[in-house]
């Protein structure tokens, strides 16, 4: 029975085990699209009337090489320290026991969720926390997968016709209109499946990058957008209007600076 058992593993080795190879490697590793960095709209005077603001999804890689027991247990307090600073809404205890919990299962958790929609600055900020950082040898435990959001810094001023982003598709106005220069062109990834269905990224060797779109300077002026916007405004309610539109076009060039559609909602 031994030198069955022997010969049956010399066999995956050396002859059969390249097909389950091959095998576990399509079935565990996936290459995934990075969205490229949407282009920027700006009026005019470079007043910024759209962007995206990079958001990041934080979650915790508790096989990491910073992650063994002798480590965890000795700075396991300063991280739950940390978060709890960072996020004071749990405290210090909340975390450690939360992180005690997802360490010890039966299957760890290799891609725990520590927090979502956070920005930039407070990524760089838990970073830096013991146990998630990366020292001159070893990799940190923290995993950080980046997403972007549409913003409209001037609110209701223009909006329709910058127009919106949705579901990551372009709905309506200029994002629609110019969706092929805002848009860019993807990248793609390397990431292995981890425990939970979740998927981990193997590293900037493994990675295509994005191409970025381009950025928009429009006609607009936001000054002017602004006037036309409370003008219409202080008209519909007057009236009584149920819809209008204001247009002020500059005579000598023919470029439309301010544009105003406004609806009575409820």
């Amino acid at each position: 029975m031994g030198l069955t058992v022997l010969g049956r593993v010399y066999w995956f080795v050396a002859e059969g085990g390249e097909v389950y190879r091959n095998l576990s490697q399509k079935e565990n590793l996936k290459w995934h699209e990075i969205p490229a960095d949407r282009g920027d709209i700006y009026d005019c005077r470079m007043n910024l009337l759209a962007s995206s603001v990079p958001l990041y999804e934080l979650r915790v890689d508790f096989g990491a090489p910073t992650m063994v027991d002798t480590a965890f247990i000795r700075q396991v307090d300063a991280l739950a320290a940390g978060l709890a600073e960072i996020f004071p809404e749990e405290s210090r205890l909340s975390w450690k026991h939360r992180m005690n919990q997802a360490r010890r299962k039966s299957k760890p958790d290799r891609y725990w969720l520590l927090r979502k929609g956070v920005s930039y600055g407070t990524m760089e900020r838990v970073s830096q926390l013991p146990l998630l950082c990366n020292t001159s040898s070893l990799r940190g435990g923290l995993v950080s997968i980046a997403a972007n959001r549409r913003v409209l810094p001037y609110g209701n001023l223009a909006a329709r016709t910058v127009g919106f982003v949705q579901d990551d598709k372009a709905r309506l106005g200029l994002e629609k209109g110019l969706d092929s220069l805002l848009s860019g062109q993807d990248g793609k990834v390397l990431k292995q499946r981890m425990g939970g269905g979740a998927w981990k990224p193997l590293g900037h060797q493994q990675q295509q990058e994005p191409i970025h779109g381009q950025s928009v300077v429009t006609s607009l002026d936001i000054r002017l957008q602004e006037i036309a916007h409370e003008a219409l405004y202080g008209a519909m309610v007057q009236q009584g209007a149920r819809s209008g539109c204001a247009i002020l076009m500059e005579n000598r060039t023919g470029q439309v600076r301010a544009l105003a559609n406004l609806t009575r909602d409820s």
